[in-house]
């Protein structure tokens, strides 16, 4: 019995000599843990569509200050009908300052196409907000994203690679058991 105790004994003493000179197990599965996420995250950030929505963006904007100024030009034009139809006989001419004597019959002015433009318009400032709100999102994605890669990649560092993980791991558990 004594020589069995002995022998694990000394055993016990070889597996801890050998253990001495390698990670904690927990160590090294975390360590692995951290190179997956580490990946994980990374494909996370590649797949956010920042640029595409910041070309979306850009296009609705400029499309919007597009019809800003149609939509401004169309009623510089048309001020003169917009004038006309508050006025009835007898009331005095904003521009001339005469009596308004006599009106003529005048086929309804721009109205219709002011209203689309101003719908359009409208449209597109609901268009160019909900991309905004969808670029911010993005960006609020990938700023805590980032921080989480700086997290893994600082607990990483002095770390071996994914393969060198893997095989250390192997040998503690073969160590171990």
């Amino acid at each position: 019995v004594e020589k069995e105790f002995a022998a694990a004994v000394e055993l016990g003493m070889k597996i801890d000599e050998a253990m001495s000179g390698q990670p904690k197990l927990a160590d090294l599965e975390s360590a692995q843990a951290d190179r997956l996420r580490l990946g994980d995250l990374t494909v996370r950030r590649s797949e956010l569509p920042l640029e595409s929505l910041t070309t979306a963006l850009s296009q609705i904007t400029a499309g919007r200050n597009e019809k800003r100024r149609l939509l401004e030009a169309l009623r510089v034009a048309h001020a003169a009908h917009d004038l006309r139809r508050g006025l009835a006989i007898g009331d005095t001419c904003p521009v001339c300052h005469s009596v308004v004597a006599t009106m003529t019959d005048e086929a309804d002015g721009p109205d219709a196409s002011l209203d689309q433009l101003a719908t359009e318009l409208q449209e597109l400032e609901e268009r160019a907000d909900r991309s905004r709100d969808g670029l911010k999102e993005a960006e609020g994605q990938a700023k805590q994203i980032d921080r989480q890669l700086d997290e893994v990649e600082e607990r990483l560092k002095g770390q071996p690679g994914l393969d060198a993980l893997e095989e250390a791991i192997t040998t503690v558990r073969e160590l171990v058991e």
